[in-house]
């Protein structure tokens, strides 16, 4: 048996980590904004 991965597993898991990504991105910028706000409110 052959070692290493085929070019079709390569492109599922990138496919994977690029919707996974895609969906953390936008609540990492919704919590950076959460405490701006909420260090402006305590000033």
């Amino acid at each position: 048996m052959r070692r290493g991965f085929t070019l079709a597993e390569l492109v599922v898991v990138l496919a994977i980590l690029a919707i996974v990504t895609a969906i953390t991105l936008p609540r990492l910028a919704g919590v950076r904004d959460w405490i701006a706000v909420d260090t402006a409110a305590q000033e």
